[in-house]
């Protein structure tokens, strides 16, 4: 890995986590629990300063006990460990609200909401000012959530003031195994992903920062990564042919597949779509061949192998099918240890499997 490059690309994306909010004086000073003791610090010297009444230290993590990186919250809470934290630099323990069930973001501005609206504390009035403290590269995704949670509260997102080349070397467990590298690549995804499921609002993210975030995961930062949901399926496999007419009487008539759109696009184009009968899985396109070569793959798609794989639940009857129609039988029909197979060609000579599998496969 290009140590240079790599340097390049996570300074890119630290910079645009970054929200650059301006202090001022505010109702409440909110910390967010994490491995980064260096928050808590910063947290309880705002409050020292003068910046807001009350400290909320918010953050179970439980989530990250019994793991290297998380050591100095073994048996005590973020919140415990964050609160702790402030009582030693002179915070008194009355200013003090320990939120100590969450654990993530969302439940952070959730439980921490409940909490101080006990204290007849109503932090989402529209007149309420916060200053949300948290690690350098998790200020935009913070400030996403609060969005969500306190649209109308004047939030202020901060982290300890730190150039990115001096992150590393702040705090003993901020380095192991480079996990603040994998979290902060994993919350630039969530920025992406969060909005669609109403846990962010959105945000630009610039065409250069995506880069870089694309080549950190190349390069294996992946660990924080949501495990994005696919549904996907095969929908069409093209057959090219040489003409519509001819093709469509191959695989309607002789292969009684049904004819399931046909449908011109312009004078030489036709959307021709053809299914095996009892089908759940791919259609065939049936598409006309025009250039040179497109012309010379007729009958030849996969070079010489048998290509299309056709399943039966019955091999003899629609053996005497193919015979019955003239269909080329190439080989077979055999049995294999998985089922009855012969190989038959179509019009053009494209292979094909017709396979009856046995039951127990």
């Amino acid at each position: 890995m290009d140590e240079v490059e790599k340097q390049r690309h996570l300074q890119v994306v630290w910079d645009y986590m970054l929200v650059h909010h301006t202090l001022k004086k505010a109702d409440v000073i909110v910390v967010f629990g994490s491995f980064d003791t260096n928050v808590g610090v910063y947290a309880a010297e705002l409050y020292l300063a003068g910046w807001a009444p009350v400290l909320v230290c918010s953050g179970s993590g439980t989530v990250n006990q019994q793991t290297g990186a998380y050591q100095d919250f073994v048996g005590s809470t973020e919140a415990e460990v964050f609160a702790n934290i402030a009582i030693k630099m002179g915070v008194p323990d009355a200013a003090i609200v320990v939120e100590n069930r969450s654990q993530n973001t969302g439940q952070n501005y959730e439980f921490t909401t409940a909490l101080l609206h006990e204290r007849g504390i109503d932090i989402a009035a529209p007149s309420a000012t916060v200053i949300a403290v948290q690690k350098q590269f998790m200020e935009r995704r913070t400030l996403a959530t609060g969005k969500v949670w306190w649209p109308d509260v004047d939030l202020i997102v901060t982290s300890p003031p730190m150039a990115m080349c001096d992150y590393s070397a702040s705090n003993p467990a901020v380095n192991e195994g480079e996990h603040w590298i994998h979290a902060m690549v994993g919350d630039l995804q969530r920025i992406k992903e969060y909005p669609a499921k109403g846990f962010q609002v959105g945000q630009h993210i610039p065409d250069e920062v995506w880069v870089s975030f694309e080549w950190l995961v190349a390069q294996g930062y992946t660990r924080s990564l949501l495990k994005v949901n696919m549904n996907q399926g095969l929908a069409l496999v093209a057959v090219v042919v040489r003409d519509y007419d001819e093709a469509i009487d191959f695989y309607v008539n002789k292969l009684k597949f049904l004819l399931k759109e046909d449908t011109r696009l312009d004078d030489a184009k036709r959307w021709v779509v053809v299914s095996p009968q009892g089908s759940s899985g791919a259609s065939i396109l049936l598409a006309k061949a025009v250039s040179e070569q497109e012309i010379s793959s007729v009958g030849n798609q996969s070079g010489g192998r048998v290509w299309l794989f056709l399943h039966t639940d019955n091999l003899d009857r629609d053996h005497k099918n193919l015979i019955a129609n003239d269909v080329s039988i190439v080989r077979g029909p055999v049995q294999e240890p998985y089922g009855k197979v012969l190989v038959f060609s179509d019009l053009y000579g494209n292979l094909w499997d017709l396979i009856e599998r046995s039951v127990t496969n």
